[in-house]
């Protein structure tokens, strides 16, 4: 049958249950939409094909169908059913009843098995509610496993981010390091291809940095290249202005991409489906960006995924960082190899902040390293929030003027030296002897010959620092001089990303046990009795299921996987027989009928609702029993 526009719209608003029927007797279609139509929202179809052909087009909340129809019996539907929409409820209403035909039905999965009534439907009522208890259960199954979905999301993600955190403190290497979490983005957001690219404006350049190829997608082809900005300048130049990403699919064309020419290249060419650029860590002459390529199917980004592959960008710009950090500390060594001071006071900054796991700490030893070399007075280390509200304060060399030196530097009006610092930050300046800089606190000690270097930098979330110097007499500031000192200044904002990127860990881990300890909170005051079994052991059940069994939880976790089974067909036979097939593998039902054993010898008919689980990496089910009652 054909269901109009206006028909669909009706049911879409009715707030009733929606039913597809499927009858080969028309004329019994007809007497059960006008019976139970007061209570469902009925399609009908007499061949069970054009049923198929209606679901293509319209959501249903359950199917009822016959058993015995020409085309196909009712078995066949169930599994045309179950393999096109897995959630959906199937309940079978026939007049061909018997226990051999009702139990194979109950072992492929079907919802319910009612024999028609040979007049009319004097037991609507009972129907109605069995219609209903099926679709209520199968809703309350559908959001359980949306909730087990989210949380192995948010704990793939989770993973994922901290495995980027290892790489990026662990690895020194630039290429594996931009490699490994090109790979780690493309295996946890399941991608065809995934790169990391460098724009840079005054090169006029798109330089592919890392590139990842799903090795489970045959055919697709390696695209990391460094291309003519030309290509994708309007783009490249909306991500930079804008700092916004851009998504284009194949059959949705990005305007931006259509305008420039690219997307012929990127969707037509190179046969990408869809495509996201996500840019960050924005520079003076262009930014870095992730890029993600879907090949083999068209895809839209969640909610979820674009906040997980912004926290991963922002990792990716502290591994950039730290090995931008890297290089200029190499170069940095090679310089200053022929200067033992300096070579002493580099290799002891960085010493302490190995050493140090907390921020107070460090800076103030920072301060001290410093004056503890011959060659420097005074030193002063101050951290900012991005509206340059002041933080911390650290010195060492101002003697009883410590005080004063911190109101000095940070009390209004400051130093023009530290506003300096904190606008052109990573820029360092010298300030000669005798130069009056109001407010500084360094002109308390300032003498001929003499001079201060300052210095901002950038850490964190848009948090900056202010460190200073000043040199004792006859000291002369040479290359060599500045920079060690702007190692210095790197080594303490490496340091405080390290900070943050460990505080945002245990954050993560804490907020990972809370969510842990929720879901075992959930199972734990279920109704319904659960036990999750690993390999051949019970390591959890909660209490419904101890009462059920009559064994307390250390009990279950001891016992043989088949002790709690009845020694019958229905008992050790069926269940540990699913069981073990389920964890090879095989398909079996997620829900049958079953016999446990209570400790005190008692035989229980239950049904048993089973889902495959993985715990520390070994396989397992988590099993859910409802004793057998007439209700269900």
């Amino acid at each position: 049958m054909k269901i109009s526009v206006m028909q669909e719209k009706r049911m879409t608003n009715s707030g009733k249950h929606r039913i597809l029927h499927i009858d080969d007797d028309k004329n019994f279609l007809i007497m059960f939409g006008l019976t139970f139509n007061k209570f469902f929202d009925i399609v009908s179809a007499d061949v069970p094909v054009q049923a198929f052909e209606i679901m293509k087009t319209i959501r249903f909340d359950a199917v009822i169908t016959d058993f015995e129809m020409p085309q196909m019996d009712g078995l066949m539907v169930l599994k045309s059913v179950q393999e096109r929409y897995p959630d959906m409820p199937v309940i079978f209403y026939t007049a061909q009843g018997n226990e051999q035909i009702a139990r194979e039905a109950f072992l492929s999965g079907v919802a319910d098995y009612l024999v028609k009534e040979v007049r009319g439907f004097a037991h609507r009522d009972k129907l109605v509610h069995t219609i209903n208890q099926a679709i209520d259960k199968a809703k309350i199954n559908e959001a359980l496993r949306e909730k087990q979905r989210l949380l192995e999301e948010q704990f793939r993600f989770s993973s994922a981010l901290n495995e980027i955190s290892e790489i990026i403190i662990n690895e020194d290497n630039v290429q594996l390091i931009l490699e490994k979490t090109a790979e780690i983005l493309g295996r946890t957001l399941k991608l065809d291809r995934s790169l990391i690219y460098s724009i840079d404006f005054k090169k006029h350049i798109a330089d592919a940095l890392s590139e990842w190829l799903n090795p489970d997608v045959p055919g697709i082809t390696p695209t990391k290249a460094t291309y003519n900005l030309d290509i994708f300048i309007n783009s490249g130049e909306y991500c930079f202005k804008e700092r916004k990403q851009i998504e284009s699919h194949i059959d949705d064309k990005n305007q931006l991409l259509v305008d420039d020419g690219s997307a012929e290249i990127l969707h037509n060419r190179m046969n990408i489906k869809s495509l996201l650029w996500h840019p960050f860590l924005f520079l003076e002459n262009g930014f870095y960006a992730l890029i993600f390529n879907q090949i083999t199917h068209r895809r839209v980004w969640s909610e979820a995924e674009h906040k997980f592959i912004e926290s991963a960008s922002n990792q990716v710009s502290i591994a950039l960082q730290k090995l931008e950090f890297l290089k200029n500390l190499k170069q940095a060594e090679a310089r200053l190899e022929h200067i033992n001071k300096v070579v002493v006071a580099v290799r002891s900054i960085t010493q302490l902040i190995s050493r140090e796991d907390q921020e107070k700490g460090l800076l103030k030893k920072i301060c001290e390293t410093i004056v503890s070399f011959d060659i420097y007075e005074q030193a002063i280390v101050a951290t900012f929030e991005s509206d340059r509200r002041p933080i911390s304060f650290y010195q060492a060399g101002f003697g009883d003027k410590g005080n004063k030196a911190s109101d000095m530097l940070l009390s209004p009006p400051r130093s023009s030296c530290l506003n300096n610092a904190l606008t052109n930050c990573d820029k360092t300046a010298i300030h000669e002897s005798g130069i009056d800089c109001s407010n500084c606190p360094f002109s308390m000690f300032f003498k001929e010959n003499s001079y201060v270097i300052s210095r901002g930098f950038r850490y964190g979330d848009g948090r900056m620092g202010y460190l200073g110097i000043q040199t004792k007499q006859g000291v002369q500031v040479e290359d060599e001089e500045i920079s060690m000192f702007n190692e210095i200044c790197d080594d303490i904002a490496y340091a405080l990303d390290k900070f943050e990127i460990k505080q945002k860990h245990q954050e993560t881990e804490r907020q990972n046990k809370e969510k842990e300890e929720l879901y075992r909170i959930i199972i734990e005051n279920s109704n319904d009795s659960i036990a999750i079994l690993i390999g051949e052991q019970y390591v959890f059940a909660n209490e419904a299921m101890q009462a059920l069994l009559g064994y307390t939880l250390e009990e279950i976790r001891k016992m043989p996987m088949d002790k709690p089974m009845a020694d019958t067909p229905e008992g050790k036979d069926k269940i540990s027989g699913y069981y073990k097939s389920r964890l090879n593998g095989e398909k079996v039902p997620s829900r049958y009928k079953g016999q446990l054993a209570s400790k005190d010898g008692r035989v229980i008919e239950v049904y048993i609702s089973a889902n495959s689980v993985t715990l520390d990496g070994k396989k397992g089910s988590i099993i859910i029993v409802q004793p057998v009652t007439e209700e269900n």
